[in-house]
């Protein structure tokens, strides 16, 4: 007596194209055209030398794309945490001029609130420098780091901010207020 096989674990779906044209025959048999070797069919599963060098040529087209535009979004960063951290402390000399009593005395400005950004590596140093007839009682100057990834920031360099709310940057050639509405930008306006 002949027996069928057993058939595979394949849904009628999963039949090949060839095999569709023999309804009766699939998980049981393979048609002619099953039967014959392909090449693409004995392959381990592995990629050539061709297909892993259009891999590495899209990466790096990507790669070369995206670094700058990473770089630049990583200074705006910085810049933002700079400007940030100078707000916070005039804040904070503002409040401590109201609590104490007047004088001409220095504010210091304590640990955490001399760094930009206030946790992690510090990228910008505060700094607070005297009263003079132009700057309403203090100024705020936040420089970048010798050792820090803003050193050679070119576009902004140094941020300053006085008492009266006047805001500069400190570059190679100076004192600058050309470039505050493009450094100092904290978020794009919405309306």
């Amino acid at each position: 007596m002949y027996r069928l096989p057993q058939p595979i674990s394949m849904s009628v779906y999963d039949a090949p194209v060839c095999c569709a044209a023999y309804p009766g025959s699939f998980p049981y048999r393979r048609c002619c055209a099953c039967a014959r070797v392909r090449p693409w069919h004995n392959r381990d599963g592995g990629l050539g030398l061709a297909e892993v060098l259009i891999c590495l040529a899209m990466i790096a087209l990507l790669a070369a794309y995206a670094m700058p535009s990473y770089r630049t979004q990583v200074m705006r960063g910085y810049r933002v945490d700079a400007v940030t951290a100078l707000y916070r402390a005039a804040h904070y000399i503002e409040q401590q001029q109201l609590d104490a009593a007047p004088s001409d005395d220095l504010v210091v400005l304590p640990a955490d609130l001399a760094q930009a950004p206030l946790s992690g590596q510090a990228i910008y140093r505060l700094t607070v420098a005297a009263a003079d007839a132009d700057n309403g009682g203090y100024a705020l100057e936040a420089d970048p780091l010798e050792d820090g990834p803003m050193r050679a920031d070119s576009a902004c360099g140094g941020f300053i901010l006085d008492a009266s709310g006047q805001r500069a940057n400190r570059l190679e050639g100076g004192i600058s207020s050309e470039r505050v509405d493009a450094c100092w930008e904290g978020r794009r306006q919405l309306f």
